[in-house]
């Protein structure tokens, strides 16, 4: 109890009640607790020139008390016998694959921000780079002893080549599982193509569904629509319908953007309503008004917390981007450990935004397995700048995707994410707080 610690100066401190606060250490995994008041005053008490003892007889802590909120801070790392707080994430042990499989360019959709180069080219996966990518996926688990697989369906839109891919994933995942790996697939659609056989397929193989959904009604019309200029809301609303029926879930997939900002809280409002996990990304590229899109997301937010006290599951219904606040990382993706994008040629890439261009940096015909390959790539534009390394957010934000920094190597959104971030750990501590008040009347 005579030892001296000191107080981890990057803690995020969000008040969430009159009395109780949500406080994170953003440089471990799950970083968060609940504390109220005066264990936060203890908390701050120690600055490496008192002792336990002493801080604890100042605010009357009995002995026993003071030794369980010591473990609660230690814990977490909230405090430290050295005032060295600066933590290395270590690089994992690659036990799962995660590959974007780009299955065509031909969509039947023109929407206004799409990134894919190739998309008037019309390639589509064939029976021999479909053998190949079965092969590749084979040797990589006998090579690498991995234990999961998932394959992110898209393109273009996927849905288009159902038939194709049906008898090709039944087969894989026998295969697969055969090697005790796991095997997942979800189809990245923008949901304008919806039948039985699909339907029946997807709960028949527990496949995932990913939609792309940019607001409710015209404001999603806005940025999607039809080579004909006829927007695509309707027909995507009433297959999402039917897929509720069904009782899949898929997660929506939300490019915000100028186009959609003034609808986003009627939109954020559906989704809750409908229990739905969705993803909100920030454009890129383009002129987008991050001063606006703060007032918007505050309103939002503000839902989130009225539906939390209502037993809303906001921690796993909802994600910003690329922002990690439980499984920090100190990069934005997998890129260069465990993932990465094949066109339908076989060519390999390093991420999804580069299909269809020169800088492959390989193909599934290579002698190398896919763990080599992915990390024989060079990480484009991995630097970042020094504001971004002595920043507290620094394994949550991570700068924001290598392809899209700018020249002072940050994320175009940094100034937004350093506000949202605090209040996204606010709704966090919230709902934990909402979940032990449950646990404790029950």
């Amino acid at each position: 109890m005579n030892k001296q610690y000191f107080r981890n100066p990057n803690l995020i401190i969000e008040q969430i009640e009159e009395d109780i606060y949500s406080v994170v250490n953003p440089f471990i995994r799950n970083g968060l607790k609940i504390l109220n008041s005066k264990q936060l005053k203890i908390l701050n008490h120690f600055s490496g020139q008192k002792s336990t003892e002493k801080i604890f007889d100042q605010n009357k802590i009995k002995e026993i008390d003071g030794t369980k909120l010591l473990d609660i801070f230690k814990e977490k790392l909230f405090i430290r016998d050295t005032n060295n707080f600066n933590f290395i994430i270590d690089n994992p042990i690659v036990k799962n694959i995660n590959l974007w499989i780009h299955t065509t360019d031909s969509c039947n959709l023109n929407c206004s921000y799409c990134y894919i180069n190739s998309k008037e080219i019309g390639n589509s996966f064939n029976e021999k780079t479909m053998k190949q990518l079965h092969l590749k996926l084979i040797e990589t688990i006998q090579h690498n002893n991995i234990n999961s697989i998932t394959l992110r369906l898209a393109g273009g839109e996927p849905l288009i080549q159902f038939n194709i891919w049906k008898p090709f994933l039944k087969k894989l995942k026998a295969e697969i599982e055969s090697y005790n790996c796991q095997f997942s697939v979800i189809f990245l659609t923008n949901l304008t193509i919806l039948d039985d056989e699909i339907i029946n397929f997807i709960k028949a193989k527990e496949i995932g569904i990913g939609v792309s959904l940019d607001g409710y009604g015209e404001y999603h019309n806005k940025t999607r629509y039809f080579k004909n200029g006829k927007g695509s809301f309707n027909i995507i609303h009433k297959n999402l319908l039917r897929l509720l029926e069904e009782g899949i879930y898929p997660t929506i997939m939300t490019v915000v953007s100028n186009e959609n900002l003034d609808g986003l809280v009627e939109f954020t409002k559906f989704l809750i309503e409908k229990n739905l996990s969705f993803r909100y990304s920030l454009v890129q590229g383009v002129e987008f008004d991050y001063q606006k899109a703060l007032q918007i997301f505050n309103k939002c937010f503000n839902l989130f917390e009225n539906a939390i006290d209502n037993g809303y599951v906001f921690s796993k219904k909802f994600k910003l981007g690329d922002l990690k606040f439980f499984d920090i990382f100190y990069q934005t993706c997998g890129a260069g450990i465990n993932t990465g994008a094949i066109y339908p040629d076989g060519r390999f890439y390093f991420c999804q935004k580069q299909v269809g261009n020169s800088t492959q940096i390989d193909t599934i015909y290579s002698k190398r397995d896919l763990i080599s390959i992915i990390s024989n790539g060079k990480f484009y534009n991995n630097q970042i700048s020094d504001e971004c390394n002595n920043c507290k957010y620094r394994f949550i934000c991570t700068a924001g995707c290598p392809l899209e920094r700018t020249n002072d190597k940050k994320s175009p959104a940094c100034e937004f994410y350093k506000k949202m971030i605090p209040e996204t750990y606010k709704l966090l501590g919230k709902e934990r707080l909402v979940k032990m008040i449950s646990c404790l009347k029950s």
